[in-house]
């Protein structure tokens, strides 16, 4: 990037790309949507998969999309509703489903090898203005982290790297999303700014940053931080709401990151939220549907009618 100024187009793509062509495939429709929670969703108990170091820092909080300030379900009954997110009513159809890769039984994709399930023309491709890199912690459940939507709605953009193993950088044009010791992408010199190339975020649980963080590929890496939001995460996470699950913090910060580069944010990475915003709805369904059944794991988490 040779000057500030709007980030190169980084809308769906209408080409499949290598990953997705090779993983073509007709699932089968009609069978019974279950209640059950998915992979990606169930077994909330306990402290959040996702990453401490997806804390926002600063105190300010600024409308990250431009519809509700802090974008908290509290805040609103559908906080993806002025979002440009395409229609995920498609995956309640799909059943679980081998992979065609590893074979496993997956439902909406496979988390092991960031293959999407259904009509892949339906399934947002993204391309990201910078290379993503997730360093997840190996203790981790990739069937429990939100990193993973990244990684299959992004696919050339974003890589995988389990600790770790992780690789070099280059101090001068990449910055690790942290909210300790770190300035935000509004703060930055423009002469910084227009150099980077690679951002980094931890997926680990809040324990393990520390762990992650002193890694010597890491730890003298510049640091960033964003806004503070509100999560619509549905795990319990004990360090607060400003706690945001990994694809909320990978999400806002493109939104800043293009505001950053002087623009108005338009919505082109609001399909980040494609899979994160589906399973919101359904466990909102679940209990909705249900109201014997109780969510304790967030108080005042279902919004009911």
């Amino acid at each position: 990037m040779d000057k500030p100024g709007a980030p190169p187009e980084a809308g769906v793509e209408d080409s499949e790309g290598p990953q997705r062509k090779k993983a073509k495939t007709e699932n089968g429709q009609g069978s019974k949507q279950k209640t059950e929670v998915t992979e990606g969703i169930q077994n909330e108990k306990g402290e959040s998969a996702e990453s401490g170091a997806n804390a926002t820092g600063k105190d300010e909080k600024v409308e990250g999309d431009g519809s509700t300030e802090g974008n908290s379900a509290a805040a609103s009954k559908e906080p993806f509703e002025n979002m440009k997110i395409w229609d995920s009513s498609f995956l309640d159809s799909i059943p679980r489903s081998a992979c065609l890769k590893c074979g496993q039984k997956r439902k909406f994709f496979c988390y092991d090898c960031f293959l999407p399930f259904g009509d892949l023309k339906k399934v947002p491709n993204l391309t990201l203005p910078m290379e993503v890199h997730i360093v997840h912690f190996p203790t981790e459940l990739k069937s429990k982290s939100t990193a993973v939507h990244a990684k299959i709605l992004a696919p050339n953009s974003v890589s995988f790297h389990k600790y770790p193993s992780v690789p070099k950088f280059n101090a001068e044009d990449t910055v690790l999303l942290y909210p300790k010791n770190a300035q935000s992408l509004h703060d930055m010199d423009a002469s910084v700014f227009t150099k980077l190339k690679n951002v980094i975020f931890i997926d680990s649980q809040w324990h393990k940053g520390n762990k992650v963080l002193s890694h010597e590929n890491l730890v003298n890496l510049p640091r960033v931080q964003i806004h503070q939001y509100k999560t619509a995460f549905w795990r319990y996470q004990q360090e607060g709401d400003h706690c945001l699950a990994t694809i909320e913090a990978i999400y806002y910060f493109f939104v800043e990151y293009q505001k950053r580069a002087g623009a108005d944010y338009d919505g082109r990475f609001d399909n980040l939220l494609f899979y994160y915003s589906h399973m919101f709805r359904l466990i909102q369904g679940v209990y909705k549907r249900d109201p014997s059944r109780e969510f304790n794991r967030k108080k005042n988490y279902i919004q009911y009618d």
